[in-house]
């Protein structure tokens, strides 16, 4: 989770613009990318519309030697105005002005199992994850799971009003599954801010885990 906080903030340090994406959803070709199996190494050639700063180094290390890592970048989501953003890291922090929809993104990459999940995060909190999401893609998007009485770890209620969602894409028979969550106020890093993250993996245990109700 650091990894994600330190990039995001890292990538919205400075103005973002936006990318063309021939016709599809903002989103659209780093979900393509998903389904299709892209490999972490050939993520940034495979989605050129992100803004991509490079990998990180590898972070966990495993018993067998395997290892987990981040390709970064940005992209901005459709739908949002002007707001004031935040600039900088730690005592530098300003301020400057820039469009809400400017997202950090974070792919987690296990050298062993490949792309686990591709993150996204965006400055303050959105009240309607449906809404955006649809907004940012051709999928069809379909809720799942809200009103969670735990968070994912089990160990605390669910503070960040966190959401499942499926989204099946018109180019494929693989679905990908999404969690919205947003925090209300981030401290530091301004002023909250909304994450969806996107995987394959069926999402039910987790739901289960953490006492959401069925849509």
């Amino acid at each position: 989770m650091k990894h994600l906080v330190l990039g995001f903030m890292l990538i919205l340090a400075t103005p973002l613009a936006a990318r063309a994406c021939n016709g599809c959803g903002p989103i659209d070709p780093l979900l393509l990318a998903l389904v299709a199996g892209i490999s972490g190494d050939d993520f940034p050639k495979a989605v050129p519309e992100v803004t991509w700063t490079g990998p990180s180094y590898p972070t966990d290390s495993e018993a067998d030697g395997s290892v987990t890592w981040y390709q970064i970048g940005a992209l901005v989501l459709a739908g949002f105005g002007q707001v004031v953003l935040p600039q900088g890291v730690g005592a530098d922090q300003a301020t400057r002005e820039g469009n809400e929809g400017e997202a950090g993104v974070t792919v987690q990459i296990h050298s062993a199992r490949g792309v686990q999940y591709v993150a996204l995060r965006k400055f303050y909190p959105d009240a309607d994850y449906l809404d955006v999401l649809t907004r940012q893609t051709d999928a069809h998007v379909t809720p799942l799971a809200a009103n969670c009485t735990q968070d994912p770890y089990g160990s605390a209620p669910d503070r960040e009003e966190t959401a499942f969602y499926r989204l099946q894409m018109p180019q494929s028979d693989i679905p990908v599954f999404a969690t919205a969550a947003r925090a209300e106020d981030a401290g530091q890093m301004g002023p909250g801010y909304t994450t969806y993250t996107f995987f394959l993996t069926d999402p039910a245990p987790t739901i289960a885990r953490m006492g959401c109700t069925a849509n």
